[in-house]
C-alpha cells in the first residue's frame, strides 16, 4: 500500500523571522480599594467602566435618591413650622411681659390684687418656657435636617482612598444599572 501525501509548493521568499511568545498569568496591583454605597438602593447610573481612570472623590455611582430628597423636604418644612412656632412664642412672651408690667404698676397703685399679679407672673413664666422649648425644637430640627442632607449625599457613591496618587483604574465591577 502506498500513501500519497499532498504537498503545496510556493516560491521561496526572504523575510524576517519574528519570535512570538504567549504568556498567561495574573496581574496583581500594589493596592486596591472597594467602592461601596453606605445605603441600599437601586442604581440609576454608573459613570465608570472597566479600565477607566477615576479621580479621588469622583462620583462613580448614583443611586435612586427620591426617598432621601423627599425626606430632606419634609425636614425643611418641619424646621419652617418650628421657626413659626418660635415667632409666635416670642410674640406671646412680649404680650405676657407687657401684661405683667401693667399689673405690677396697677398693684403698686393699689388697683390690682396680688392674685392678678401672681397670675400674670405665671403666664409670663409659661411663655418664657414656651420660647425656650421652641428654640430647643429648632436645634433638634436643624440636626434632623443635617442628617437628611448627609443621607441624601450617600446616594452618590464616591471613589475615595487615602494616600498615593490622585488617580486609580477600575479593575473590577460587580454591578450594572
Amino acid at each position: 500500500i502506498s500513501l500519497i501525501a499532498a504537498v503545496e509548493v510556493a516560491p521561496a521568499t526572504i523575510q524576517s523571522i519574528q519570535l512570538l511568545r504567549q504568556f498567561t498569568g495574573t496581574l496583581d496591583s500594589k493596592s486596591e480599594f472597594v467602592v461601596a454605597p453606605k445605603v441600599a438602593g437601586r442604581i440609576e447610573e454608573i459613570s465608570v467602566d472597566l479600565g477607566d481612570t477615576v479621580e479621588r472623590s469622583e462620583v462613580v455611582v448614583r443611586l435612586d435618591n427620591a426617598e432621601y430628597t423627599q425626606s430632606l423636604k419634609l425636614y425643611q418644612a418641619d424646621l419652617a413650622v418650628i421657626r413659626a412656632n418660635l415667632a409666635e412664642a416670642k410674640s406671646q412672651l412680649e404680650i405676657a411681659k407687657r401684661e405683667l408690667e401693667r399689673i405690677t404698676t396697677l398693684q403698686q397703685r393699689g388697683v390690682s390684687s396680688a392674685a392678678e399679679n401672681d397670675a400674670a407672673r405665671a403666664t409670663y413664666s409659661a411663655r418664657t418656657a414656651h420660647v425656650e422649648v421652641a428654640r430647643a425644637q429648632i436645634l433638634r430640627a436643624q440636626a434632623e435636617l443635617e442628617t437628611a442632607r448627609i443621607r441624601l449625599g450617600y446616594s452618590e457613591v464616591r471613589a475615595n482612598w487615602r494616600g498615593g496618587r490622585n488617580f486609580r483604574a477600575v479593575a473590577e465591577r460587580y454591578v450594572d444599572e
